[in-house]
């Protein structure tokens, strides 16, 4: 008998007609009530019987089977009138913005509309590069029109001759070609004009309101742009007799017709030729129509899409591929518009039931709603029917008015509930569709999205049986590959274990132990699938099942299964939550505790789940097949997961009081007798079934002792596996050599030699040696035994595998804990004292810490050359304090934090660790610390010493605006102390200042762990979304899941990091010492017997050969381009000076030299012939991985490791192998390593994309929440953590915070002098910084007007500038060119700032409005742009400033440089957001604040703006200056007189002085009516010095010098903030632009090209996670950098990147579901299920590791 097989293999997204909707329903639903009085659902209800039961005892009227067996049934509402589809709303009012309402065509000229439907058509057979060349070779023809179509049909019908591709191999290039050309159509649409190019009729212009109507505007309205939209109930209730004309009657004489009928109006073919004229006539009514707006009903639009269908049918199939795949419908466009609405089945609208009370589901209440509609509007319509035929009947004359006037009523009754139904249709797919309506629900949108949508929390997470989860408890004895399983759990879980005559027996007793008895059966499956409950009362049922397990079945091939109770030895897979990455979820052997309620663990699992035992919880689940228990012990036991995929590090270990034991136990002195000797190796193997070898005592007389060390020994020589060479090793133990010399060395004229040679002669313990398994030298600590790389258990790992290395842990752990039974250890008060010498020391230092703030505070004084004293000291604190930007503060905060924390080191060197009662290793403390325990040496300062700076996001506590860090300090008080310096420590007690300061630390760290958890969590969503197609392929490249190409080899070298962690130069010693243990592992070849190809050694000679001679001659000159040979070739165009310093300012090559542009230019003319010619004839050798696989051939690596390995046998190996005393070969060496090589090779379907997502997510929730780093003067301000990890992977934009640019300066004589001029030119300089104060003196005076005398305010400014020698430390301006910039532009900016502070608080004051308020607040903020300062100086300001009032529409600008008011509009308007949505609008927001802040700079470069104009103002006082000062004018030279006459010409400035010497100072005189001045004149001025911008580079605001070690050698290097490559490509001959960098990604990608950048993102990556310490394995950086990159352009990991994916259901689960399900539809794209969210949506085995292959085997 045949078994049938189906699968799975593709899903296609297609939208039903309404005939085939009809088809599914089996009734009608009319009645908007679902139940009775009684609580029975209603006949024609949506909960009707027929649609399937509701209740469990119910039957279903449609297919007569019970509620748990009636898969359910569709019905069906039928509208009155047709509505808009909301689903595709967006895209039909795309579709008729393109079309010409009166001819019915789609918009475009025949030829253009002919390339754009044939290129999407070869597309979407597979033809990419056909497709691409169609634009290019037919739309710029000269030819004439027809002659180009029928060349175009020729061209289609030669590509398509030889076969269509296959449809189904869908790549991102592919529809990333298919998403641009669908962009590009529609992008030509809204472009298109609205004079019909076709039938030149002028069309209206379309737009929809409320997502509810589409409004047909004339295009030469103006004002009915500027018109305020109506709510969709007052616009319906209020539309103008006229707005109800002939388009509205004529619709609604159709529908009427249609609803009289009882039927949906369909096409039949008799008929069309006369439809489609009435249609025509209705569609030219509303086009001519002379009212301004003019509703677009959907009636109307149907008829007019129908048409447009009839005419470019081929066009429209190829724009929307769903419509060729729309069934039983003549006209497919009619999906654009619903006349039916299906309703689901009864069981997928179930009801909520709570406290006896019945709740409707949301889709039920929608629907009901929807129908209620529908009953109101066809009332109105039968009575509007009714009507009309009374009016047409009735005899007209004058006096009878009543009835028109009583249908124009009825009509807008009418118009008003069709918006209604259509509202209510809309939110039955999108409740926020609807933003007027109160009583709506979730629609089937809100169902599908988000965590608690359908895919989220039913398809991609699923509920699970055979779980428990309980509290986790630790276990010092268990083994590490055990967990500890209570009785209750193990009497509970089952295993179905099918019956063989080698268990039948065992199976046999446990189903007649039944469900109650340990252990046990609970059930038993026969051959037919049934299953039999055993009963816990009925001993005979139990019996007779047992005796009839191994009885067959007569009619069913196979066997019965037992499902039987947790037995020890089962495996169950543990996982703890967060699961960060792979070790999260692991597999543990079950061991059944009967006396205990928790799960019980080893300790050394804790690294691995990120588990303490305080309180934790953990889930068990158990595998319910043969296949997965295999899997679970092969692949995921704890001791094949003892590396973690990250860097290839050690997870497990043992922690704290085993390393305390470790040391004790192997420090020199220690010996146990027999007794304890045996003991202690018995209490260690006490599970070994093995006898144990034991050691002969180190010391014979009087009488046998052991050592530590020979215990360590006894273990290790019985847990190497028998038959394996035993272990060489020699390490570093943590505690360094420099502790024990202190314990040691009482008198130092005992030990003359230096550290370093007592380290290597005297024996010391630090070094740790191990010989032939024995540990003859050193201390073990957590270098070897904890979760460290490179100790005694990794390299067991190496060398014995995983199995020994578990077993050692396990022996490890249980020998530490019996020995701390035997000789305890404790930390007492004796530890943390401190001798009376030192604490004098102590309290020394911070008697003098207290006057180190005044001195800081002085040197950051000096900078500025103000005199020295209390008053301008407390001035200058006060001005940083309340400085906008927090840069002066930062300033002070570094200058302190530099003083107290010389304090804290002097302090804590007089301590630690001399200076204590107790030295290490009697303190136990210390002990613990260096050992590797618990703790560290800062909570050894902290408890000993004193406590330190307090921090807060890397800055002092804050002030408060009283300048008081806390109430009990004086304001602005320099004392360390009272800027949270703690002096105290825990040992003697700390004041309540001190203790509010650590309280303000302690809860800073409390909320950055809250908010990086989110933040971390979403990046690692994000990253394992897009990266979990990624696999290695059994070609050893990797790809996506739909096939593309992401690398050739996994990581470049194609090594799996967990495997490669000893093929390391610096190990190959080790490996060598090792060799005889090796060689066991990799005893058979991995290759072929027949693959010797000898060709592979004279490929490696050619290539080192090429090496050499590259590198003799200096430079990879073979390796040059046959451009590059053009350009030095004689056929290049010769080119002169100017040429190469003259810069192209447009075009392609703007920014680079004329010479670029001339080589391009004359390359680009060549043939092909020519420049194959130009090509070196010496070429590189290609790399011998390129042409061989490493499992096919030996000696296969890549270039890199294969030189190392020569190296190190050239070099070191004759040395390690003579120390040792086995026979090594290096020719074996070699083998072994190239063996070890294959094995390391990452295995075909591992799932390498989500292990890199892994990698980098799991060690950014260690990073913290640091957004930004300030370093001060003399270095960049970096963006640090979580932050910059999403800029780098989450953003495409190059709009980062923290830009910067790092060039080398060329080594030339004079270079350091032209690099200091450079870095002072691009300093971005605001007045601020050249100024030393400023004074204001503002006084009244009344002065001659127009009409008489009037009050004016005269407000005099002061200017005093800093000495030119200060100035130019920083800048080259003279102080000549500032003052000429003050007068001639910073006076009219703060004119500017005076009008816009004027203008806000108009706003303000008129109007209450909370989102005005926020703008008036950034105009406060002085945030606005450039442009808006200057386009309206002439016109608008000088009106508001005259008080005429402004008549700008402030809703026209809502991003007036506040971002946090666009972010709250944005919340207001969609309330509804992901939390990755949230990110993004908050780094928009950031963007725009940025360009406004940037814009704002005046450039000197600029012509100066002034107020020239200005005459409106009433004050024009009289210019009647005295002799005196018209002299003194005349005594100035021509240009001062120039610069004077310029300041005065503006009518606000009454006079303008300053030092015509020295120009330190200069003074404004402003003048303004003192009736409309009321400022902070004195605040305003502030902000405008320092916000106008005397000098500037585009882009860049600081730049430094720093030097830096570059291969050894010190290199000069120029650093900017900020980036502007072109300036520094106008620098060719200083700096070296060959290794030009910047850190913004998008910024290199654009400028050099995707290989760059793919170099960028590995180099970022690795400088983020590197300020914390933290490796991430190269391989890992990438594959994410090469799939960031494989498009051709830089992507991120967003939902606007995986648009370009090619599976829908993985989209789907990511974001915006109804997003891309609504893409998917219209784009007709189908699913190939090869993705892991596809498999898991659709419930099939991903196709990733174990999934992606099948085993056969052979039964014979």
């Amino acid at each position: 008998m045949e078994t049938l097989f189906l699968k799975l293999t593709q899903a296609d997204f297609r939208v039903y007609s309404a005939a085939e909707i009809l088809q599914l329903s089996v009734k009608e639903i009319v009645n908007p009530q679902t139940f009775d009085l009684l609580q029975n659902p209603i006949p024609g209800g949506l909960h009707d019987p027929a649609l399937g039961p509701c209740r469990q005892d119910d039957r279903c009227e449609s297919c007569g089977q019970s509620e748990r067996n009636c898969p359910g049934h569709f019905g069906h509402i039928r509208l009155p009138v047709p509505v808009f589809n909301p689903m595709f709303f967006k895209t039909l009012l795309q579709l008729l913005k393109g079309t010409c309402l009166y001819c019915h065509r789609i918009n475009l000229p025949t030829l253009q509309l002919q390339v754009f439907s044939q290129r999407l058509r070869l597309l979407h057979l597979g033809f990419l590069v056909q497709a691409q060349n169609l634009s290019e070779k037919f739309l710029n023809s000269e030819q004439a029109e027809e002659t180009v179509l029928s060349q175009l049909e020729a061209y289609i019908k030669d590509v398509l001759k030889y076969g269509e591709k296959n449809e189904a191999s869908m790549s991102k290039n592919l529809l990333t070609e298919i998403h641009n050309t669908m962009q590009k159509i529609v992008s030509t649409f809204s472009r298109t004009k609205l004079v019909c190019c076709h039938c030149e009729t002028k069309n209206r212009s379309l737009k929809a309101e409320y997502n509810c109507t589409i409004v047909g505007t004339l295009a030469d309205d103006k004002e009915i742009k500027k018109r305020p939209s109506l709510k969709p109930e007052a616009k319906a209730n209020n539309v103008p007799s006229e707005e109800a004309g002939p388009v509205e009657e004529v619709e609604m004489e159709d529908s009427s017709n249609a609803h009289e009928a009882g039927q949906t109006p369909e096409i039949e073919e008799s008929s069309v030729e006369e439809m489609m004229g009435e249609s025509h006539s209705d569609v030219i009514a509303f086009l001519k129509s002379k009212h301004r707006r003019c509703i677009l009903t959907p009636n109307l639009a149907r008829d007019h899409l129908r048409l447009v269908w009839k005419n470019n049918k081929e066009f429209l199939v190829n724009l929307f591929p769903f419509l060729g795949k729309i069934k039983l419908s003549e006209v497919p466009t009619d999906v654009f518009f619903l006349d039916v609405i299906p309703v689901p089945p009864v069981r997928f609208r179930p009801l909520s039931v709570m406290k006896d009370r019945k709740f409707e589901h949301a889709q039920t209440s929608n629907l009901a709603n929807v129908l209620r509609e529908c009953l109101t509007l066809k009332e109105l319509m039968f009575d509007y029917s009714k009507k009309k035929a009374t009016e047409e009947t009735t005899v007209q004359g004058p006096a009878i008015t009543d009835p028109s006037e009583s249908l124009t009523v009825s009509m807008q009754k009418v118009m008003t509930l069709w918006l209604r139904l259509q509202a209510r249709v809309n939110v039955v797919l999108d409740s926020d569709l609807d933003n007027i309506s109160q009583d709506k629900c979730f629609g089937v949108k809100q169902m599908l999205e988000k965590k608690d949508g359908m895919f989220r929390k039913h398809m991609m997470g699923k509920r699970v049986n055979f779980a428990a989860r309980s509290v986790i408890s630790p276990d010092p004895y268990i083994a590490t590959t055990e967990i500890g399983i209570p009785m209750v759990f193990a009497s509970k879980l089952t295993y179905p274990q099918r019956v063989t005559a080698w268990n039948v027996h065992k199976l046999r007793q446990m189903v007649i132990n039944g469900p109650q008895k340990y252990p046990g059966a609970v059930s038993v499956i026969d051959e037919h699938g049934k299953n039999v409950k055993l009963s816990p009362a009925n001993l005979t049922q139990r019996e007779a099942l047992a005796k009839q397990l191994l009885v067959p079945d007569i009619s069913k091939t196979g066997s019965k299964i037992v499902c039987r109770h947790l037995i020890e030895g089962d495996y169950l897979l543990l996982n703890r939550q967060p699961t960060l990455h792979r070790p999260s979820i692991q597999a543990h052997r079950a061991r059944v505790l009967p006396d205990i309620k928790t799960l019980r663990m080893h300790y050394s699992n804790c690294k691995a789940y990120n588990a303490d035992f305080d309180g934790d919880e953990m889930n068990a689940h158990m595998p319910q097949c043969e296949l997965g228990r295999a899997e679970a012990s092969t692949l995921a036991c704890v001791d094949n997961q003892y590396l973690v995929p990250k860097d290839g590090t050690p997870l497990a270990g043992l922690i704290q009081d085993h390393m305390v034991a470790g040391v004790a136990l192997t420090v020199r002195g220690r010996f146990f007798t027999r007794q304890d000797y045996n003991e202690l190796v018995w209490s260690a193997m006490s599970d070994s079934r093995n006898q144990i070898l034991t050691l002969p005592p180190a010391i014979l007389k009087p009488y046998p002792l052991w050592t530590g060390k020979q215990i360590i020994s006894t273990l290790l020589l019985n847990i190497i596996p028998q038959g394996k060479a035993p272990l060489n090793l020699k390490g570093k133990a943590k505690i360094p050599e420099k502790s024990w010399v202190s314990m040691s060395a009482v008198d130092q004229s005992i030990l003359p030699l230096e550290l370093s040679a007592l380290e290597s002669l005297a024996m010391g313990e630090s070094t740790v040696v191990f010989r032939h398994g024995e540990l003859l030298q050193g201390v073990l600590d957590k270098a070897h035994y904890g979760p460290s790389p490179y100790g005694l258990v990794h390299c067991c790992y190496e060398l014995y595998g995983g199995k020994t290395a578990g077993h050692l842990l396990t022996c490890l752990g249980r020998l530490f804990t019996s020995f701390l039974q035997l000789t305890g250890f404790s930390l007492g008060v004796g530890d943390i004292l401190v001798q009376k010498k030192a604490n004098k020391k102590r309290k020394g230092i911070i008697k003098k810490s207290t006057h180190v703030g005044k001195t800081a505070i002085e040197k950051l004084m000096s900078s500025t050359g103000e005199e020295l004293n209390e008053r301008n000291m407390l001035l200058f604190l006060k001005q940083a304090h309340f400085s906008p930007d927090s840069f002066k503060m930062a300033e002070i905060d570094m200058g302190m934090k530099g003083e107290t924390d010389k304090i804290q080191d002097s302090i804590a060197k007089s301590i630690m660790p001399q200076g204590l009662e107790q030295r290490f290793p009697n303190n136990s403390l210390q002990l613990m610390v260096q050992a590797g325990a618990k703790g560290s040496p800062v909570n050894c300062m902290q408890i000993s010493c004193l406590l330190g700076q307090i921090e807060l996001e890397g800055r002092r506590p804050p002030l408060m605006l009283s300048g008081r860090s806390l109430p009990s300090f004086q304001p602005y008080d320099v004392s360390p102390k009272a800027g949270g310096f703690v002096t105290g420590r825990f040992l003697t007690g700390i004041r309540p200042q001190e203790y509010f300061f650590h309280c303000m630390a302690g809860r800073e760290g409390l909320i950055d762990t809250a908010v990086k958890t989110s933040r971390s969590g979403y990046l690692q969503r994000c990253l394992v979304k897009h990266l979990e197609g990624l696999k290695v392929n059994y070609d050893v490249s990797v790809r996506d899941s739909d096939g593309s190409m992401v690398q050739f080899y996994y990581g470049e070298d194609g090594l799996d990091p967990v495997e490669s962690t000893f093929l390391k130069p610096a190990l190959f010693p080790f490996l060598t010492e090792n060799l005889q243990a090796l060689k066991s592992s990799y005893r058979k070849d991995p290759w072929p017997s027949d693959a010797r190809n000898k060709s592979i050694r004279h490929r490696w000679k050619r290539i080192s050969k090429w090496n050499s001679q590259a590198k003799e001659k200096g430079l990879w000159v073979n390796r040059d381009s046959s451009f590059i040979e053009f350009c030095k070739s004689n056929a290049a165009p010769n080119l002169s000076e100017t040429d190469w310093t003259q810069v192209v300012k447009d075009g392609p090559f703007k920014g680079r030299a004329l010479a670029a542009e001339k080589l391009c230019k004359a390359w680009a003319q060549l043939d092909a012939e020519e420049k194959t010619s130009l090509k070196s004839k010496q070429l590189c050798p290609d790399p011998v991985m390129s042409l061989f696989l490493p499992h096919s051939q030996p000696d296969i690596m890549s270039e890199k490791f294969h030189h190392e390995l020569n190296v190190y046998c050239k070099k070191g190996f004759s040395k390690v192998a003579s120390e040792t005393s086995q026979e090594v070969d290096q020719k074996c060496f070699k083998e072994t390593i190239n063996k070890k090589l294959v094995k390391a090779m990452a295995h075909p379907g591992e799932a390498v994309g989500l292990v890199c997502a892994q990698s980098v997510g799991e060690p950014s929730t260690q990073m913290t929440l640091n957004t930004f780093h300030f370093a001060g003067r003399g270095e960049m301000n970096v963006t640090l953590g979580i932050p910059r990890l999403r800029e780098i992977l989450m953003m495409t934009s190059d709009k980062i915070k923290t830009p910067s640019m790092d060039i080398p300066v060329q080594a030339l004589p004079g270079a350091r002098e032209k690099a200091e001029q450079l870095r002072r030119h691009l300093n971005r300089i605001t007045l601020d910084k050249v100024m030393q104060s400023l004074k204001v003196k503002i006084t009244s005076k009344r002065l001659p007007s127009g009409r008489g005398y009037n009050h004016f305010k005269l407000i005099e400014a002061r200017f005093k500038f800093l000495p030119q020698k200060d100035i130019a430390e920083f800048t080259n301006l003279t102080l000549k060119a500032i003052v000429s910039f003050v007068a001639k532009r910073f006076i009219g900016n703060v004119d500017i700032f005076f009008k816009k502070e004027i203008t806000s608080q108009k706003k303000s004051s008129l109007l209450s409005s909370g989102k005005l308020r926020r703008l008036a607040e950034s105009s406060d903020q002085g945030k606005a742009t450039a442009e808006d300062e200057t386009a309206g100086d002439n016109s608008g300001l000088a009106d508001l400033a005259d008080g005429s009032g402004g008549t700008e529409d402030v809703e026209e600008e809502p991003n007036d440089g506040d971002a946090a008011a666009v972010k709250e509009m944005q919340r207001q308007h969609d309330t509804q957001e992901y939390e990755g949505e949230d990110e993004e609008k908050e780094q928009v927001g950031a963007e725009d604040d940025g360009e406004a802040e940037n814009n704002y700079a005046v450039d000197e470069n600029e012509e100066p703006e002034t107020e020239t104009d200005n005459k409106n103002e009433e004050s024009n006082h009289s210019n009647d200056d005295s002799d005196q000062e018209m002299s003194r004018i005349e005594d100035l030279s021509q240009e001062d007189r120039e610069m004077v006459t310029d300041a005065k010409a503006n009518s606000f400035v009454h006079d303008f002085t300053f030092d015509e010497k020295k120009r330190r100072w200069c003074t404004v005189t402003f003048i303004y009516d003192q009736s409309r001045l009321q400022l902070d004149v004195r605040m305003l001025l502030d902000r405008a010095v320092r916000q106008t911008v005397v000098h500037q580079v585009k882009g860049i605001s600081r730049a430094f010098l720093t030097q830096e070690l570059d291969n050894g050698d010190s290199v000069l290097h120029l650093k900017t903030e900020g980036i502007n490559m072109q300036e520094m490509f106008k620098y060719p001959n200083l700096l070296d632009l060959n290794k030009i960098y910047c850190n913004c990604i998008k910024t290199m990608a654009h400028t050099y090209g995707v290989e760059a950048c793919n170099r960028v993102i590995i180099k970022e990556i690795q400088s983020v996670f590197g300020a914390y310490g933290i490796m991430v394995d190269y391989r890992h950086l990438s594959l994410l950098a090469d799939y960031m990159t494989c498009r051709g352009q830089f992507d991120a990991f967003n939902r606007g990147c995986i648009a370009y994916n090619t599976s829908p259901l993985q989209k789907m689960t990511f974001e915006t579901t109804m997003t891309f399900l609504l893409n998917s539809c219209v784009s007709g794209m189908a699913d190939t299920l090869n993705s892991p969210s596809a498999s898991l949506v659709l419930g099939t085995p991903v196709s990733v590791g174990t999934g992606c292959f099948d085993v056969l085997d052979s039964f014979h």
